[in-house]
Protein backbone atom coordinates (compact mmCIF):
# COMPACT_ATOMS: atom_id res chain seq x y z
CA UNK A 1 0.00 0.00 0.00
CA UNK A 2 1.37 3.38 -1.01
CA UNK A 3 0.71 6.77 0.52
CA UNK A 4 1.00 8.67 -2.81
CA UNK A 5 4.18 10.47 -1.77
CA UNK A 6 6.29 12.00 -4.63
CA UNK A 7 9.24 9.74 -3.78
CA UNK A 8 7.26 6.64 -4.74
CA UNK A 9 5.79 8.05 -7.98
CA UNK A 10 7.08 6.62 -11.28
CA UNK A 11 8.48 9.13 -13.82
CA UNK A 12 5.98 9.62 -16.64
CA UNK A 13 7.08 8.93 -20.27
CA UNK A 14 6.66 12.61 -21.20
CA UNK A 15 8.87 13.78 -18.32
CA UNK A 16 11.45 11.12 -19.21
CA UNK A 17 11.45 12.25 -22.88
CA UNK A 18 11.97 15.89 -21.85
CA UNK A 19 14.81 14.90 -19.55
CA UNK A 20 16.52 12.73 -22.18
CA UNK A 21 16.23 15.44 -24.83
CA UNK A 22 17.70 18.03 -22.47
CA UNK A 23 20.66 15.73 -21.75
CA UNK A 24 21.11 15.17 -25.50
CA UNK A 25 21.12 18.92 -26.13
CA UNK A 26 23.78 19.39 -23.47
CA UNK A 27 25.87 16.62 -25.04
CA UNK A 28 25.53 18.19 -28.48
CA UNK A 29 26.55 21.58 -27.08
CA UNK A 30 29.71 20.03 -25.68
CA UNK A 31 30.29 18.28 -29.03
CA UNK A 32 29.93 21.60 -30.91
CA UNK A 33 32.47 23.21 -28.61
CA UNK A 34 34.96 20.40 -29.27
CA UNK A 35 34.39 20.56 -33.03
CA UNK A 36 34.90 24.32 -33.05
CA UNK A 37 38.14 23.88 -31.12
CA UNK A 38 39.29 21.34 -33.71
CA UNK A 39 38.38 23.70 -36.58
CA UNK A 40 40.33 26.54 -34.98
CA UNK A 41 43.32 24.24 -34.52
CA UNK A 42 43.19 23.22 -38.19
CA UNK A 43 42.96 26.84 -39.35
CA UNK A 44 45.88 27.76 -37.11
CA UNK A 45 47.88 24.88 -38.58
CA UNK A 46 47.15 26.06 -42.13
CA UNK A 47 48.02 29.66 -41.31
CA UNK A 48 51.36 28.86 -39.66
CA UNK A 49 53.44 28.85 -42.91
CA UNK A 50 52.31 32.40 -43.65
CA UNK A 51 52.40 33.77 -40.09
CA UNK A 52 55.58 35.77 -39.73
CA UNK A 53 54.63 37.82 -36.66
CA UNK A 54 56.78 35.70 -34.36
CA UNK A 55 60.02 36.22 -36.23
CA UNK A 56 59.49 39.28 -38.41
CA UNK A 57 61.99 42.10 -37.79
CA UNK A 58 60.84 45.63 -37.32
CA UNK A 59 60.20 47.35 -40.67
CA UNK A 60 63.03 49.54 -41.88
CA UNK A 61 62.57 53.05 -43.33
CA UNK A 62 63.83 51.94 -46.74
CA UNK A 63 61.31 49.08 -46.75
CA UNK A 64 58.51 51.52 -45.97
CA UNK A 65 59.65 53.80 -48.80
CA UNK A 66 59.61 50.86 -51.18
CA UNK A 67 56.06 49.98 -50.13
CA UNK A 68 54.97 53.56 -50.63
CA UNK A 69 56.39 53.42 -54.15
CA UNK A 70 54.16 50.47 -54.94
CA UNK A 71 51.16 52.77 -54.78
CA UNK A 72 48.80 50.18 -53.33
CA UNK A 73 45.52 51.88 -52.37
CA UNK A 74 43.13 50.55 -49.76
CA UNK A 75 39.41 50.40 -50.53
CA UNK A 76 38.98 52.82 -47.60
CA UNK A 77 41.38 55.31 -49.23
CA UNK A 78 44.36 54.65 -46.91
CA UNK A 79 47.76 53.63 -48.21
CA UNK A 80 48.79 49.98 -47.93
CA UNK A 81 52.33 50.69 -46.79
CA UNK A 82 51.42 49.59 -43.23
CA UNK A 83 50.01 46.25 -44.38
CA UNK A 84 53.41 44.63 -44.82
CA UNK A 85 52.31 41.30 -43.36
CA UNK A 86 50.52 40.49 -46.63
CA UNK A 87 53.92 39.99 -48.28
CA UNK A 88 54.72 37.08 -45.97
CA UNK A 89 56.53 34.12 -47.48
CA UNK A 90 55.73 30.49 -46.74
CA UNK A 91 58.39 28.74 -44.70
CA UNK A 92 60.00 25.72 -46.32
CA UNK A 93 60.40 23.10 -43.57
CA UNK A 94 63.09 21.35 -45.59
CA UNK A 95 65.44 24.33 -45.29
CA UNK A 96 64.82 25.19 -41.63
CA UNK A 97 66.94 23.96 -38.72
CA UNK A 98 68.33 20.48 -38.43
CA UNK A 99 65.62 19.03 -40.65
CA UNK A 100 67.27 20.68 -43.64
CA UNK A 101 70.17 18.26 -43.42
CA UNK A 102 67.90 15.38 -44.46
CA UNK A 103 66.82 16.85 -47.81
CA UNK A 104 69.29 17.10 -50.66
CA UNK A 105 68.72 19.22 -53.76
CA UNK A 106 71.04 17.97 -56.49
CA UNK A 107 72.49 20.98 -58.33
CA UNK A 108 74.09 18.72 -60.97
CA UNK A 109 70.64 17.53 -62.07
CA UNK A 110 69.49 21.11 -62.46
CA UNK A 111 72.60 22.24 -64.32
CA UNK A 112 71.95 19.64 -67.02
CA UNK A 113 68.71 21.35 -68.02
CA UNK A 114 69.15 24.90 -66.71
CA UNK A 115 69.81 26.76 -69.97
CA UNK A 116 67.00 25.19 -71.96
CA UNK A 117 64.51 25.45 -69.09
CA UNK A 118 65.29 29.14 -68.50
CA UNK A 119 64.72 29.85 -72.19
CA UNK A 120 61.43 27.93 -72.13
CA UNK A 121 60.38 29.70 -68.93
CA UNK A 122 60.83 33.13 -70.53
CA UNK A 123 58.80 32.01 -73.54
CA UNK A 124 56.14 30.50 -71.26
CA UNK A 125 55.74 33.73 -69.27
CA UNK A 126 55.27 35.71 -72.50
CA UNK A 127 52.64 33.26 -73.73
CA UNK A 128 50.76 33.39 -70.41
CA UNK A 129 50.68 37.21 -70.48
CA UNK A 130 49.04 37.03 -73.91
CA UNK A 131 46.57 34.40 -72.70
CA UNK A 132 45.56 36.50 -69.69
CA UNK A 133 44.56 39.45 -71.89
CA UNK A 134 42.30 37.15 -73.93
CA UNK A 135 40.89 35.11 -71.04
CA UNK A 136 37.16 35.93 -71.01
CA UNK A 137 36.58 34.19 -67.66
CA UNK A 138 39.07 36.59 -66.03
CA UNK A 139 37.98 39.72 -67.90
CA UNK A 140 34.34 39.25 -66.88
CA UNK A 141 35.25 39.23 -63.16
CA UNK A 142 37.98 41.90 -63.09
CA UNK A 143 37.19 45.34 -61.70
CA UNK A 144 34.66 44.08 -59.13
CA UNK A 145 35.32 45.10 -55.53
CA UNK A 146 35.55 43.35 -53.20
CA UNK A 147 37.17 40.62 -55.26
CA UNK A 148 34.52 37.92 -55.88
CA UNK A 149 35.29 34.38 -54.80
CA UNK A 150 34.67 33.21 -58.35
CA UNK A 151 37.63 35.28 -59.59
CA UNK A 152 39.88 33.76 -56.95
CA UNK A 153 38.77 30.28 -58.00
CA UNK A 154 39.52 30.99 -61.67
CA UNK A 155 42.93 32.50 -60.84
CA UNK A 156 43.78 29.53 -58.61
CA UNK A 157 43.05 27.05 -61.40
CA UNK A 158 44.97 29.13 -63.94
CA UNK A 159 47.98 29.37 -61.60
CA UNK A 160 47.95 25.61 -61.06
CA UNK A 161 48.06 25.07 -64.82
CA UNK A 162 50.91 27.61 -65.25
CA UNK A 163 53.13 25.84 -62.75
CA UNK A 164 52.18 22.49 -64.26
CA UNK A 165 53.33 23.72 -67.69
CA UNK A 166 56.62 24.85 -66.18
CA UNK A 167 57.14 21.47 -64.55
CA UNK A 168 56.22 19.68 -67.79
CA UNK A 169 58.84 21.73 -69.63
CA UNK A 170 61.48 20.62 -67.11
CA UNK A 171 60.42 16.99 -67.49
CA UNK A 172 60.51 17.20 -71.28
CA UNK A 173 64.02 18.69 -71.36
CA UNK A 174 65.30 16.14 -68.84
CA UNK A 175 63.81 13.18 -70.72
CA UNK A 176 65.17 14.41 -74.07
CA UNK A 177 68.66 14.24 -72.57
CA UNK A 178 68.14 10.51 -72.01
CA UNK A 179 67.36 10.59 -68.27
CA UNK A 180 64.52 9.07 -66.27
CA UNK A 181 62.38 11.12 -63.89
CA UNK A 182 63.03 10.47 -60.20
CA UNK A 183 62.44 11.82 -56.72
CA UNK A 184 65.85 13.54 -56.86
CA UNK A 185 64.83 15.22 -60.12
CA UNK A 186 61.57 16.50 -58.62
CA UNK A 187 63.40 17.96 -55.62
CA UNK A 188 66.00 19.65 -57.82
CA UNK A 189 63.29 21.15 -60.03
CA UNK A 190 61.49 22.41 -56.93
CA UNK A 191 64.59 24.03 -55.41
CA UNK A 192 66.04 25.66 -58.53
CA UNK A 193 63.05 26.26 -60.81
CA UNK A 194 59.52 25.95 -59.38
CA UNK A 195 60.12 27.57 -55.98
CA UNK A 196 61.99 30.58 -57.49
CA UNK A 197 59.24 30.93 -60.10
CA UNK A 198 56.66 31.14 -57.30
CA UNK A 199 58.58 33.14 -54.69
CA UNK A 200 61.77 34.84 -55.94
CA UNK A 201 61.10 38.58 -56.31
CA UNK A 202 62.49 40.85 -58.99
CA UNK A 203 61.77 44.40 -60.15
CA UNK A 204 58.79 44.50 -62.49
CA UNK A 205 58.26 48.19 -63.25
CA UNK A 206 59.95 51.59 -63.21
CA UNK A 207 58.53 52.44 -59.76
CA UNK A 208 60.63 49.81 -58.02
CA UNK A 209 57.82 47.31 -57.50
CA UNK A 210 59.13 43.79 -56.90
CA UNK A 211 57.29 40.51 -57.40
CA UNK A 212 57.99 36.92 -58.38
CA UNK A 213 57.14 35.73 -61.88
CA UNK A 214 54.06 33.91 -60.63
CA UNK A 215 52.91 36.82 -58.47
CA UNK A 216 53.28 39.20 -61.43
CA UNK A 217 51.10 36.90 -63.53
CA UNK A 218 48.54 36.69 -60.70
CA UNK A 219 48.41 40.49 -60.39
CA UNK A 220 47.81 40.80 -64.13
CA UNK A 221 45.10 38.14 -63.89
CA UNK A 222 43.32 39.97 -61.06
CA UNK A 223 43.22 43.11 -63.22
CA UNK A 224 46.37 45.01 -62.24
CA UNK A 225 48.90 45.16 -65.12
CA UNK A 226 52.24 46.90 -64.39
CA UNK A 227 51.16 50.20 -65.95
CA UNK A 228 48.16 50.38 -63.56
CA UNK A 229 49.87 48.89 -60.50
CA UNK A 230 49.57 52.14 -58.53
CA UNK A 231 45.79 51.56 -58.47
CA UNK A 232 46.11 48.06 -57.00
CA UNK A 233 43.71 47.55 -54.11
CA UNK A 234 44.41 45.59 -50.97
CA UNK A 235 41.66 43.08 -51.73
CA UNK A 236 43.28 42.29 -55.09
CA UNK A 237 46.71 41.96 -53.51
CA UNK A 238 45.43 39.69 -50.72
CA UNK A 239 43.73 37.47 -53.28
CA UNK A 240 46.95 37.06 -55.28
CA UNK A 241 49.08 36.38 -52.20
CA UNK A 242 46.63 33.79 -50.89
CA UNK A 243 46.65 31.96 -54.24
CA UNK A 244 50.45 32.16 -54.43
CA UNK A 245 50.88 30.68 -50.95
CA UNK A 246 48.40 27.89 -51.71
CA UNK A 247 50.26 27.04 -54.94
CA UNK A 248 53.57 27.06 -53.03
CA UNK A 249 52.27 24.61 -50.43
CA UNK A 250 50.64 22.30 -52.96
CA UNK A 251 53.71 22.05 -55.22
CA UNK A 252 56.08 21.77 -52.27
CA UNK A 253 54.17 18.70 -51.09
CA UNK A 254 53.86 17.31 -54.61
CA UNK A 255 57.51 17.55 -55.61
CA UNK A 256 58.71 16.31 -52.21
CA UNK A 257 56.26 13.38 -52.53
CA UNK A 258 54.51 14.27 -49.28
CA UNK A 259 50.82 13.92 -48.39
CA UNK A 260 49.03 17.17 -49.18
CA UNK A 261 48.48 19.19 -45.99
CA UNK A 262 45.79 21.28 -47.71
CA UNK A 263 43.83 18.21 -48.83
CA UNK A 264 44.19 16.56 -45.42
CA UNK A 265 42.86 19.65 -43.64
CA UNK A 266 39.94 19.96 -46.08
CA UNK A 267 39.04 16.30 -45.54
CA UNK A 268 39.17 16.74 -41.74
CA UNK A 269 36.86 19.77 -41.89
CA UNK A 270 34.42 17.92 -44.16
CA UNK A 271 34.31 14.97 -41.75
CA UNK A 272 33.77 17.34 -38.81
CA UNK A 273 30.90 19.08 -40.62
CA UNK A 274 29.25 15.74 -41.34
CA UNK A 275 29.47 14.77 -37.65
CA UNK A 276 27.86 18.09 -36.70
CA UNK A 277 24.97 17.59 -39.14
CA UNK A 278 24.37 14.11 -37.75
CA UNK A 279 24.31 15.42 -34.16
CA UNK A 280 21.77 18.08 -35.11
CA UNK A 281 19.52 15.44 -36.67
CA UNK A 282 19.72 13.32 -33.52
CA UNK A 283 18.57 16.26 -31.36
CA UNK A 284 15.77 17.00 -33.83
CA UNK A 285 14.44 13.46 -33.38
CA UNK A 286 15.64 12.14 -36.75
CA UNK A 287 18.06 9.53 -35.41
CA UNK A 288 16.26 6.74 -37.25
CA UNK A 289 17.04 8.37 -40.58
CA UNK A 290 20.75 8.90 -39.97
CA UNK A 291 23.53 6.69 -41.16
CA UNK A 292 27.00 6.13 -39.71
CA UNK A 293 29.39 9.02 -40.22
CA UNK A 294 31.46 8.33 -43.35
CA UNK A 295 35.23 8.76 -43.07
CA UNK A 296 36.95 11.64 -44.81
CA UNK A 297 38.34 9.13 -47.34
CA UNK A 298 36.15 6.34 -48.81
CA UNK A 299 36.49 3.12 -46.81
CA UNK A 300 38.93 0.60 -48.30
CA UNK A 301 37.91 -2.78 -49.56
CA UNK A 302 40.79 -5.05 -48.48
CA UNK A 303 41.07 -8.29 -50.32
CA UNK A 304 43.95 -10.62 -51.17
CA UNK A 305 45.56 -10.33 -54.56
CA UNK A 306 44.23 -12.81 -57.09
CA UNK A 307 46.78 -11.94 -59.79
CA UNK A 308 49.17 -14.60 -61.04
CA UNK A 309 52.69 -14.34 -59.67
CA UNK A 310 54.08 -13.21 -63.01
CA UNK A 311 51.47 -10.47 -63.39
CA UNK A 312 51.67 -8.89 -59.95
CA UNK A 313 54.29 -6.26 -59.18
CA UNK A 314 56.81 -7.34 -56.57
CA UNK A 315 56.92 -5.24 -53.45
CA UNK A 316 60.67 -5.68 -53.11
CA UNK A 317 61.30 -2.07 -54.01
CA UNK A 318 61.66 -1.02 -50.37
CA UNK A 319 59.51 0.88 -47.88
CA UNK A 320 58.00 3.13 -50.55
CA UNK A 321 56.32 0.12 -52.14
CA UNK A 322 53.90 -0.11 -49.19
CA UNK A 323 52.31 3.26 -50.02
CA UNK A 324 50.69 4.75 -53.09
CA UNK A 325 53.18 7.62 -53.01
CA UNK A 326 55.94 5.14 -53.87
CA UNK A 327 54.25 4.05 -57.13
CA UNK A 328 54.71 5.77 -60.50
CA UNK A 329 52.70 4.82 -63.61
CA UNK A 330 53.63 6.04 -67.10
CA UNK A 331 51.51 5.42 -70.19
CA UNK A 332 53.76 4.20 -73.00
CA UNK A 333 50.87 3.85 -75.46
CA UNK A 334 47.08 3.59 -75.50
CA UNK A 335 47.27 -0.01 -74.30
CA UNK A 336 50.47 -0.31 -72.23
CA UNK A 337 51.89 1.26 -69.07
CA UNK A 338 55.18 1.15 -67.22
CA UNK A 339 54.99 0.78 -63.44
CA UNK A 340 57.82 1.90 -61.14
CA UNK A 341 57.96 0.81 -57.49
CA UNK A 342 61.21 1.92 -55.91
CA UNK A 343 63.98 0.35 -57.99
CA UNK A 344 61.60 -2.17 -59.58
CA UNK A 345 59.84 -1.46 -62.85
CA UNK A 346 57.52 -3.56 -65.04
CA UNK A 347 55.41 -3.01 -68.14
CA UNK A 348 51.81 -4.19 -68.30
CA UNK A 349 49.05 -3.97 -70.88
CA UNK A 350 45.44 -3.25 -69.94
CA UNK A 351 44.55 -6.95 -69.68
CA UNK A 352 47.49 -7.81 -67.42
CA UNK A 353 46.65 -4.81 -65.26
CA UNK A 354 43.01 -5.88 -64.87
CA UNK A 355 41.24 -3.38 -67.15
CA UNK A 356 39.99 -5.76 -69.86
CA UNK A 357 36.35 -5.89 -70.88
CA UNK A 358 35.27 -9.51 -70.46
CA UNK A 359 32.97 -9.44 -73.47
CA UNK A 360 34.94 -7.56 -76.12
CA UNK A 361 38.43 -8.29 -74.70
CA UNK A 362 39.22 -4.60 -75.36
CA UNK A 363 40.18 -1.97 -72.76
CA UNK A 364 37.21 -1.14 -70.54
CA UNK A 365 35.86 2.31 -69.69
CA UNK A 366 37.87 2.54 -66.48
CA UNK A 367 41.09 2.21 -68.52
CA UNK A 368 40.01 5.20 -70.64
CA UNK A 369 39.44 7.22 -67.45
CA UNK A 370 42.84 6.15 -66.10
CA UNK A 371 44.44 7.30 -69.36
CA UNK A 372 42.65 10.65 -69.04
CA UNK A 373 43.93 10.88 -65.46
CA UNK A 374 47.47 10.48 -66.84
CA UNK A 375 46.86 13.29 -69.34
CA UNK A 376 45.78 15.55 -66.46
CA UNK A 377 48.79 14.41 -64.36
CA UNK A 378 46.77 12.88 -61.55
CA UNK A 379 43.91 15.34 -60.95
CA UNK A 380 40.36 15.21 -62.38
CA UNK A 381 38.41 18.18 -61.05
CA UNK A 382 35.00 17.43 -62.60
CA UNK A 383 33.13 15.40 -65.19
CA UNK A 384 33.82 17.98 -67.88
CA UNK A 385 37.55 17.31 -67.71
CA UNK A 386 36.93 13.57 -67.95
CA UNK A 387 34.32 13.93 -70.70
CA UNK A 388 31.77 12.05 -68.57
CA UNK A 389 28.67 12.85 -66.50
CA UNK A 390 29.56 12.98 -62.82
CA UNK A 391 27.76 9.70 -61.85
CA UNK A 392 29.63 7.78 -64.57
CA UNK A 393 32.94 9.37 -63.55
CA UNK A 394 32.36 8.22 -59.95
CA UNK A 395 31.64 4.69 -61.21
CA UNK A 396 34.86 4.63 -63.27
CA UNK A 397 36.88 5.88 -60.30
CA UNK A 398 35.41 3.16 -58.08
CA UNK A 399 36.50 0.53 -60.61
CA UNK A 400 40.02 2.02 -60.78
CA UNK A 401 40.23 1.86 -56.98
CA UNK A 402 39.12 -1.78 -56.98
CA UNK A 403 41.67 -2.83 -59.62
CA UNK A 404 44.53 -0.90 -57.97
CA UNK A 405 43.87 -2.35 -54.52
CA UNK A 406 43.73 -5.84 -55.96
CA UNK A 407 46.82 -5.43 -58.13
CA UNK A 408 49.10 -3.72 -55.61
CA UNK A 409 47.65 -5.29 -52.42
CA UNK A 410 47.41 -1.88 -50.72
CA UNK A 411 44.17 -1.34 -48.81
CA UNK A 412 44.06 2.47 -48.61
CA UNK A 413 42.35 4.66 -51.22
CA UNK A 414 44.59 5.35 -54.26
CA UNK A 415 42.30 7.99 -55.76
CA UNK A 416 40.50 9.97 -52.99
CA UNK A 417 37.98 12.71 -53.64
CA UNK A 418 38.89 16.11 -52.17
CA UNK A 419 35.96 18.48 -51.74
CA UNK A 420 36.25 21.50 -54.02
CA UNK A 421 39.22 20.02 -55.86
CA UNK A 422 38.11 16.70 -57.38
CA UNK A 423 39.81 13.31 -57.54
CA UNK A 424 43.52 13.37 -56.66
CA UNK A 425 45.79 10.40 -57.41
CA UNK A 426 48.10 9.59 -54.50
CA UNK A 427 50.40 7.79 -56.94
CA UNK A 428 52.31 9.54 -59.73
CA UNK A 429 50.81 9.10 -63.18
CA UNK A 430 51.71 10.69 -66.53
CA UNK A 431 52.17 10.04 -70.23
CA UNK A 432 55.57 9.03 -71.55
CA UNK A 433 57.35 10.72 -74.45
CA UNK A 434 56.48 7.80 -76.74
CA UNK A 435 52.76 8.14 -76.05
CA UNK A 436 50.59 9.13 -79.02
CA UNK A 437 46.96 10.01 -78.51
Amino acid sequence: MTDGSPKEQVESPLVALVRVRKEAQQAVARFHAEVEADRLAIRKLLSEPTDTKAHKPESRPEQRRKDDAVGVVRETGAQAGDDEKNFSRPTDPDTQGAEGTFTRYDIVTWERIKNLVEWRTASLVEDIHKEISKDHSLVELQGIHPVPWQLREVIQQRAESWVQRLYDACCDVYKRSGNQLSVEFDRAVWAYCVEPFIMREMQTNAFGYRASKLLELLLCAVGSPPENRRFLKVGQKDCCLAVRNMIWQRWHDKLHHLPSTIDAAAAAIASSNEMRRRAVRIVAGLASETSPVPPAVPAPEPQPSAMPEDAAISLAGGADAATWEGIEITFLSDERVQIHIGKTHETRNYAEFGFQDNKSKNPNRAWETLRRLAELRGIIRDGTQAGLPWPKLEKRVQEIRRVFRKHFSICSDPLPFVKGSGFHARFKISRGPSFRS
